[in-house]
């Protein structure tokens, strides 16, 4: 016999599931809030919402915000990039939060490995952290954050194993373009030729490398430095501010 009590508990329980399936339907994307706009970025906060990056064109050139740190240790481990697709595009604000537990095995050979395989030369990656391991033989563009990167990546850190053949770093494989300012990677890299270029001063790539160290943490008021470092101007474009 069912009491009245908990015929009421699942009541409620179905209706709250019924009420978050329709706030989901109404919100027309996987993300926890948000519009993709600078001024209203998509809001992520699971694993599955960062993944969902990837999982259309029309997210790539958008803007995101993590508003908590993401664990990755229970997903299986991945033989490509985390966030799969074209090159990302748009903004991501890691607001200082950490993902950790990122987990690759990458076939022999295969290149673009990374959060991102490849972050394009509009893209802006700001206050992210990732710790985690990328295990590829004879792999080339191999990073934690991205695997080439023709963008801007501020205030951004990596560490763990990173293992490949040719352009391997802790942070960026390869950076073409773009620029790295005020990171720090921390960790094992293993490599043939073009390895940790990317994280100490991107000698034979054409990015600019700025404040940046294999080891330590270069202080960042976010509020103070980051924005005012790079502002988006009336064209999209990067105007580079006095510090």
């Amino acid at each position: 016999m069912t009491s009245g009590y908990y015929k009421g508990q699942r009541g409620w329980r179905v209706g709250l599931l019924i009420l978050v399936g329709f706030y989901g339907v109404c919100l027309g994307h996987p993300f926890a809030g948000g519009d993709g706009s600078l001024a209203d970025p998509y809001r992520i906060a699971t694993a599955a919402q960062l993944r969902a990056i990837g999982s259309s064109v029309d997210f790539l050139d958008k803007h995101f915000v993590l508003i908590s740190d993401i664990d990755l240790q229970s997903q299986t481990a991945q033989c490509g990039p985390y966030v799969t697709g074209q090159a990302f595009e748009g903004w991501l604000d890691g607001r200082g939060h950490l993902i950790k537990g990122l987990r690759i095995l990458g076939p022999p050979g295969q290149g673009c490995l990374g959060l991102f395989g490849r972050i394009g030369g509009s893209a802006v990656i700001l206050d992210l952290h990732i710790d985690g391991s990328i295990e590829s033989a004879a792999g080339k563009e191999v990073g934690l954050l991205a695997g080439i990167s023709e963008g801007h990546i501020i205030g951004c850190s990596a560490s763990g194993r990173v293992s490949g053949n040719t352009f391997v770093g802790l942070l960026v494989g390869s950076q073409s373009g773009g620029s790295i300012l005020y990171c720090h990677a921390n960790g094992l890299v293993k490599g043939g030729s073009g390895v940790g270029r990317s994280d100490r001063s991107q000698r034979g790539h054409r990015g600019l490398c700025m404040l940046c160290s294999r080891q330590g943490l270069w202080a960042i008021q976010r509020r103070h430095l980051l924005y005012r470092l790079l502002q988006p101007d009336r064209l999209g474009k990067l105007l580079v501010l006095p510090g």
